[in-house]
């Protein structure tokens, strides 16, 4: 019983240590006016024929 104590104690450290950590992420560079986006790959496309 302590060896499952002790092997479910362990597995639960290993496992918070492995998540990942926080991330900020700037979005600030994304500039959506450099995106190109194809014409056939929208939905007014897709249900253009209905």
């Amino acid at each position: 019983m302590k060896k499952f104590v002790l092997m479910l104690t362990l597995f639960a450290a290993v496992e918070t240590r492995a998540q990942q950590k926080h991330q900020v992420y700037n979005l600030s560079v994304i500039n959506p006016k450099q995106w190109i986006i194809p014409k056939n790959d929208t939905l007014d496309y897709e249900l253009g024929t209905f």
